[in-house]
């Protein structure tokens, strides 16, 4: 027989043998018990903790015929089946690879359809979150009121992704992930159970690289047993395949940072990335070992040399070069300058300034004083214009309030220019392809992101922009000043359109004034084009042309023609 991978020579085959996930299996197991086997169940959580496996323990328990204390007997004909993926009637569905319509249309059609060998049909339906939503949509009702026969078992690694309407339909469960020394535990079995040895540290390391997930550990297990021939697993071997910082190495290029000197700091960093230890796992156990100092700094048992060097640093600067270290791990998923992340975390590390003033730095703090000063007296001099009445001239007419613009001029210019341009070869058809994937991208982002796109609205779209109209100033200021956002937004609509397009932001108050300037502007363009012709007759086509460009720019039911 070909060799198995050691994550699925493990895989759990009943409840006891899922690791760290006690509360789910425990209540898995008393609704089989119970005989209250809901008709939908939804598994979400990390890779490689135990979602999958779940669902087919649960799949394999609810067709075996001798079922006992919740547990699937693996011995009778519909459990060996379900294991060696015999069984008719246990359907397991990527939706990575089957996410049209079709594919839940024909599962939606054949559920009618009893069970050939067991007591139930199950359907696993592996990364939901990838289905598209005409797709969603066709599952909703059979996903709401399926045949007696019938259970669904939804796994995803992005609950944020799967649309509310399916998730009130299920039973949810979330998988966490695995704590440093359970995932340990589990690795030790598997040494003594292969009569392989091993370092203590070692196998801390693999734990900790794996990030929470079993599967992962057990791919890494399984690539350092290939690495080595004499059947043991050391802590050199691990750092040479994992590229796994150690604590020692970290220690030392904070202690080079603490001590400001920049070109070591550098330097370090770039030998350790030339050992093969990637900027993410220096970061992390930066995290580490700072997040340890500043919770034994008080501590005088803990004597390191970068500890005594801590002494002399605050709280604060501990709890900065943290931020930092965070702030280049967010960093890394949208960059590949991997060492630039790495050097900017060191120079912001070691350009961190107190917020404490001491006699060098008193005169910046002498010039921010008479900063404020300024200030205060400016906002005296606007509040005592505020009640000041206004001068009016006897001969002139009565002043008209102007109301006041929702952005300042040089922005509203700036984004009348870009809707101009939009609108030249804006198309209803671009709009509305534009308008049925806009409550997918939102559903994209994260939930404080999404909160304040809810005001938000396509107004107008061309084969290469789209613009996009705000009910309120404040949301519009903030999402125009969030780049990190703005890039969010067109990387998910290029994934849902499969071509890029740019997004050009406006209020809503501002879109009609604009609209209404562009298509005058056009009948210009459009009068002026045109060859001398009889008045009437140049005047009737122009405004014919203007009339059938601005029904193919906004669609005949928002235009209506007045005299």
């Amino acid at each position: 027989m070909s060799y198995q991978a050691l994550y699925r020579t493990w895989r759990p085959r009943q409840f006891k043998d899922v690791i760290g996930q006690e509360v789910i299996t425990q209540t898995l197991k008393n609704a089989l018990i119970a005989d209250k086997v809901s008709h939908a169940y939804l598994f979400s959580g990390p890779r490689g903790t135990g979602k999958t496996s779940c669902a087919k323990i649960l799949a394999k328990a609810v067709n075996c015929t001798n079922l006992t204390d919740g547990e699937p007997c693996n011995q009778c004909e519909n459990c060996i089946a379900s294991d060696n993926g015999s069984l008719n009637d246990l359907l397991e569905i990527d939706a990575a690879s089957n996410n049209g319509v079709d594919e839940i249309r024909d599962i939606r059609d054949k559920v009618k359809y009893a069970p050939s060998q067991g007591q139930y049909k199950v359907y696993i339906i592996d990364e939901v979150h990838m289905l598209s939503m005409g797709a969603f949509n066709a599952l909703l009702k059979t996903l709401e009121e399926p045949p007696e026969h019938v259970i669904f078992i939804l796994a995803t690694t992005e609950l944020q992704k799967v649309p509310a309407t399916i998730i009130s339909r299920t039973q949810k469960f979330i998988f966490k992930n695995l704590q440093v020394t359970t995932i340990a535990n589990h690795l030790i079995e598997v040494l003594d159970d292969m009569n392989i040895e091993y370092e203590s540290e070692a196998i801390e390391m693999i734990a900790k690289v794996s990030d929470g997930g079993m599967r992962d550990a057990l791919s890494i297990l399984d690539q350092i047993i290939s690495f080595n021939s004499d059947n043991r697993v050391t802590t050199a071997e691990v750092e040479k395949t994992t590229g796994y910082a150690n604590t020692q190495a970290i220690e030392n290029l904070l202690t080079t940072i603490l001590a400001k000197d920049l070109t070591a700091s550098l330097k370090q960093g770039l030998d350790l990335q030339n050992e093969g230890i990637t900027v993410r796992n220096i970061l992390t156990e930066a995290i580490n070992v700072l997040t340890e100092l500043l919770l034994a700094q008080k501590n005088v048992a803990h004597q390191t040399e970068l500890a005594k060097l801590v002494e002399g640093s605050s709280q604060e600067q501990l709890l900065a070069m943290i931020e930092y270290a965070n702030e280049g791990l967010n960093n890394l998923k949208y960059s590949t300058q991997q060492k630039t992340i790495l050097d900017v975390f060191v120079v912001k590390s070691l350009n961190y300034l107190p917020t404490t003033t001491n006699a060098s730095d008193s005169h910046i703090q002498e010039e921010i004083g008479t900063l404020n000063q300024k200030l205060s007296q400016a906002l005296q001099e606007i509040e005592h214009l505020k009640t000041k009445p206004i001068q009016q001239n006897q001969n002139s007419q009565p002043a008209v309030k102007t109301p006041k613009p929702s952005v300042e001029k040089k922005r509203r210019h700036n984004y009348q220019q870009q809707v101009y341009d939009v609108l030249r070869t804006a198309t209803k058809a671009d709009l509305k392809q534009v308008v049925s994937v806009w409550e997918d991208v939102l559903k994209a982002l994260a939930p404080s992101k999404r909160a304040m796109m809810e005001v938000s609205k396509p107004v107008a779209a061309s084969p290469t922009q789209v613009v996009i109209a705000f009910e309120y100033d404040i949301w519009f200021e903030k999402v125009l000043d969030d780049q990190e956002l703005l890039d969010e937004l067109n990387r998910y609509l290029e994934l849902e359109l499969t071509e890029s397009r740019q997004i050009i932001l406006v209020p809503t108050a501002e879109w009609p004034v604009l609209r209404q300037d562009f298509l005058k502007n056009h009948k210009d363009e459009i009068q002026s084009s045109k060859p001398q012709q009889d008045d009437k007759i140049q005047e009737e086509k122009s405004e014919s042309d203007v009339v059938s460009k601005a029904k193919e720019l906004f669609g005949s039911e928002f235009i209506s023609i007045k005299d």
